[in-house]
Protein backbone atom coordinates (compact mmCIF):
# COMPACT_ATOMS: atom_id res chain seq x y z
CA UNK A 1 0.00 0.00 0.00
CA UNK A 2 1.03 3.12 -1.43
CA UNK A 3 1.77 5.85 1.84
CA UNK A 4 0.35 9.30 0.77
CA UNK A 5 2.69 12.50 0.90
CA UNK A 6 1.36 15.39 2.96
CA UNK A 7 2.47 18.72 1.21
CA UNK A 8 2.14 22.14 2.29
CA UNK A 9 2.06 24.58 -0.94
CA UNK A 10 3.71 27.38 -1.07
CA UNK A 11 1.56 30.20 -1.59
CA UNK A 12 2.79 30.94 -5.34
CA UNK A 13 2.02 26.94 -5.81
CA UNK A 14 -1.39 27.58 -4.73
CA UNK A 15 -2.09 30.51 -6.71
CA UNK A 16 -0.68 28.84 -10.09
CA UNK A 17 -3.43 25.96 -9.25
CA UNK A 18 -6.67 28.06 -8.61
CA UNK A 19 -5.23 30.10 -11.76
CA UNK A 20 -5.57 26.45 -13.53
CA UNK A 21 -8.74 26.01 -12.55
CA UNK A 22 -10.48 29.93 -13.86
CA UNK A 23 -10.44 31.06 -10.34
CA UNK A 24 -9.31 35.25 -10.23
CA UNK A 25 -6.04 35.72 -9.03
CA UNK A 26 -3.75 39.16 -9.26
CA UNK A 27 -1.42 39.52 -11.75
CA UNK A 28 2.05 38.20 -9.64
CA UNK A 29 5.27 37.29 -10.32
CA UNK A 30 8.06 34.93 -8.39
CA UNK A 31 11.35 36.28 -7.68
CA UNK A 32 14.33 34.25 -6.58
CA UNK A 33 16.87 36.35 -7.84
CA UNK A 34 17.61 39.78 -7.42
CA UNK A 35 18.59 40.99 -10.65
CA UNK A 36 15.45 39.61 -11.96
CA UNK A 37 13.28 42.16 -10.26
CA UNK A 38 13.13 45.21 -12.52
CA UNK A 39 12.40 43.53 -15.23
CA UNK A 40 9.57 41.10 -13.55
CA UNK A 41 8.25 43.96 -11.59
CA UNK A 42 8.03 46.25 -15.21
CA UNK A 43 5.64 43.99 -16.04
CA UNK A 44 2.93 45.19 -13.25
CA UNK A 45 1.19 47.80 -12.47
CA UNK A 46 1.68 49.46 -8.95
CA UNK A 47 1.12 49.26 -5.94
CA UNK A 48 2.33 45.91 -5.02
CA UNK A 49 2.24 43.70 -2.59
CA UNK A 50 6.11 41.72 -1.65
CA UNK A 51 5.47 38.42 0.10
CA UNK A 52 7.66 35.98 1.57
CA UNK A 53 7.32 32.60 0.33
CA UNK A 54 8.15 30.79 3.33
CA UNK A 55 5.91 27.72 5.01
CA UNK A 56 5.16 29.13 8.23
CA UNK A 57 1.65 31.11 10.05
CA UNK A 58 1.44 35.00 10.10
CA UNK A 59 3.64 36.12 8.01
CA UNK A 60 2.59 38.97 7.59
CA UNK A 61 2.92 40.05 11.23
CA UNK A 62 6.63 38.84 11.41
CA UNK A 63 7.65 41.06 8.55
CA UNK A 64 7.51 38.21 5.59
CA UNK A 65 4.92 40.80 3.72
CA UNK A 66 5.55 44.27 2.59
CA UNK A 67 4.18 46.82 0.30
CA UNK A 68 5.67 49.11 -2.28
CA UNK A 69 3.60 51.60 -4.76
CA UNK A 70 6.55 51.89 -7.17
CA UNK A 71 8.55 49.39 -9.24
CA UNK A 72 11.94 51.42 -7.44
CA UNK A 73 9.98 50.41 -3.85
CA UNK A 74 8.97 46.83 -5.05
CA UNK A 75 12.46 46.29 -5.89
CA UNK A 76 14.20 47.35 -2.85
CA UNK A 77 11.41 45.87 -0.81
CA UNK A 78 12.13 42.55 -2.41
CA UNK A 79 15.83 42.82 -2.17
CA UNK A 80 15.03 43.36 1.86
CA UNK A 81 13.11 40.45 2.01
CA UNK A 82 15.71 37.47 -0.26
CA UNK A 83 18.15 38.64 2.31
CA UNK A 84 15.80 38.03 5.39
CA UNK A 85 14.52 35.33 7.72
CA UNK A 86 11.11 34.94 8.71
CA UNK A 87 10.29 33.32 12.15
CA UNK A 88 13.41 31.73 11.09
CA UNK A 89 13.53 30.74 8.19
CA UNK A 90 15.50 32.43 4.93
CA UNK A 91 13.34 33.46 2.16
CA UNK A 92 14.50 32.06 -0.61
CA UNK A 93 11.58 33.29 -3.03
CA UNK A 94 9.66 36.26 -3.12
CA UNK A 95 6.80 36.61 -4.81
CA UNK A 96 5.25 40.32 -6.36
CA UNK A 97 1.63 41.08 -7.45
CA UNK A 98 -0.32 43.45 -7.97
CA UNK A 99 -2.71 45.32 -5.27
CA UNK A 100 -6.50 46.03 -5.84
CA UNK A 101 -8.51 48.60 -4.08
CA UNK A 102 -10.44 45.95 -1.66
CA UNK A 103 -14.17 46.25 -0.40
CA UNK A 104 -14.43 43.73 1.32
CA UNK A 105 -12.54 40.31 2.42
CA UNK A 106 -14.20 37.04 2.77
CA UNK A 107 -13.18 34.08 3.66
CA UNK A 108 -13.78 30.30 2.14
CA UNK A 109 -12.41 27.71 2.34
CA UNK A 110 -12.48 23.57 1.89
CA UNK A 111 -11.62 21.22 4.99
CA UNK A 112 -11.91 17.32 5.80
CA UNK A 113 -14.14 16.52 8.92
CA UNK A 114 -12.20 13.45 10.75
CA UNK A 115 -15.44 12.95 12.49
CA UNK A 116 -17.88 12.13 9.76
CA UNK A 117 -15.71 11.07 6.91
CA UNK A 118 -16.04 14.21 5.28
CA UNK A 119 -15.44 17.35 3.29
CA UNK A 120 -16.75 20.82 4.71
CA UNK A 121 -17.73 23.91 2.84
CA UNK A 122 -16.34 26.69 5.21
CA UNK A 123 -17.29 30.64 4.70
CA UNK A 124 -17.43 33.44 6.41
CA UNK A 125 -17.50 37.49 5.81
CA UNK A 126 -14.63 38.02 8.06
CA UNK A 127 -12.10 37.30 5.63
CA UNK A 128 -8.26 38.45 6.28
CA UNK A 129 -8.06 36.43 9.89
CA UNK A 130 -7.40 32.90 10.43
CA UNK A 131 -10.39 30.69 10.27
CA UNK A 132 -9.76 29.93 13.55
CA UNK A 133 -9.54 33.03 15.22
CA UNK A 134 -12.58 34.07 13.20
CA UNK A 135 -14.90 30.75 14.76
CA UNK A 136 -13.52 32.03 18.33
CA UNK A 137 -14.21 35.87 18.23
CA UNK A 138 -17.54 35.65 16.03
CA UNK A 139 -18.99 32.19 15.43
CA UNK A 140 -21.72 33.26 14.45
CA UNK A 141 -19.96 34.44 11.56
CA UNK A 142 -18.96 31.32 10.54
CA UNK A 143 -20.67 29.16 7.83
CA UNK A 144 -20.47 25.37 7.32
CA UNK A 145 -22.09 23.16 5.17
CA UNK A 146 -21.41 19.46 5.15
CA UNK A 147 -20.55 17.88 1.87
CA UNK A 148 -22.04 14.51 1.27
CA UNK A 149 -18.88 12.49 -0.40
CA UNK A 150 -21.81 10.66 -2.49
CA UNK A 151 -23.63 13.56 -4.00
CA UNK A 152 -20.79 16.22 -4.00
CA UNK A 153 -21.10 19.79 -3.42
CA UNK A 154 -24.09 20.94 -4.71
CA UNK A 155 -24.77 24.44 -7.08
CA UNK A 156 -27.56 25.18 -4.68
CA UNK A 157 -25.58 24.71 -1.99
CA UNK A 158 -22.63 27.17 -3.44
CA UNK A 159 -25.78 29.75 -3.84
CA UNK A 160 -27.27 29.70 -0.45
CA UNK A 161 -24.01 30.17 0.95
CA UNK A 162 -23.21 33.26 -1.24
CA UNK A 163 -26.61 34.13 -0.74
CA UNK A 164 -26.29 34.07 3.27
CA UNK A 165 -22.89 36.56 2.93
CA UNK A 166 -24.88 38.69 1.20
CA UNK A 167 -24.77 38.35 -2.69
CA UNK A 168 -27.19 38.39 -5.06
CA UNK A 169 -27.15 38.94 -9.02
CA UNK A 170 -24.29 38.68 -10.97
CA UNK A 171 -21.95 39.22 -7.62
CA UNK A 172 -23.50 36.00 -6.10
CA UNK A 173 -23.55 34.18 -9.80
CA UNK A 174 -19.96 34.93 -9.48
CA UNK A 175 -19.29 34.18 -5.61
CA UNK A 176 -21.41 30.63 -6.38
CA UNK A 177 -18.51 30.23 -9.27
CA UNK A 178 -15.61 30.60 -7.12
CA UNK A 179 -16.95 28.04 -4.59
CA UNK A 180 -17.67 25.68 -7.15
CA UNK A 181 -14.38 25.39 -8.26
CA UNK A 182 -12.68 26.30 -5.14
CA UNK A 183 -14.20 22.58 -4.65
CA UNK A 184 -13.33 20.67 -7.42
CA UNK A 185 -9.76 21.87 -6.88
CA UNK A 186 -9.43 20.50 -3.42
CA UNK A 187 -10.90 17.62 -4.71
CA UNK A 188 -8.75 16.67 -7.64
CA UNK A 189 -5.94 17.29 -5.38
CA UNK A 190 -7.12 15.38 -2.73
CA UNK A 191 -6.67 18.28 -0.21
CA UNK A 192 -6.90 18.33 3.50
CA UNK A 193 -7.42 21.55 3.42
CA UNK A 194 -7.49 24.08 0.49
CA UNK A 195 -8.67 27.90 1.50
CA UNK A 196 -8.89 31.44 -0.50
CA UNK A 197 -8.35 34.34 2.35
CA UNK A 198 -9.00 36.64 1.76
CA UNK A 199 -11.30 36.52 -1.41
CA UNK A 200 -11.80 40.21 -1.59
CA UNK A 201 -14.08 41.95 -3.50
CA UNK A 202 -12.54 44.69 -6.03
CA UNK A 203 -14.25 47.05 -8.32
CA UNK A 204 -14.22 44.36 -10.82
CA UNK A 205 -15.70 42.10 -9.15
CA UNK A 206 -14.21 39.15 -6.58
CA UNK A 207 -10.41 38.12 -6.62
CA UNK A 208 -8.33 36.00 -4.67
CA UNK A 209 -5.99 38.80 -3.34
CA UNK A 210 -3.64 37.68 -0.52
CA UNK A 211 -3.46 34.86 1.56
Amino acid sequence: MRRKRFLKLYEYEAKNILTEYGLPVPKRALITDTNQIVEVAGKLKPPFAVKAQVLVAGRGKAGGILFADSTEAAEKTAKKLLKAHVKGISVKKVLIEEQHSIRKELYCGVMINRFSRSYVFIASAAGGMEIEEIAEKTPQAVLKVSIDPQQGFKVFEARQIARKLGYRGSNLVKLETIFKKLYQAGMDYDALLIEINPLAEIDEGCAHHTG
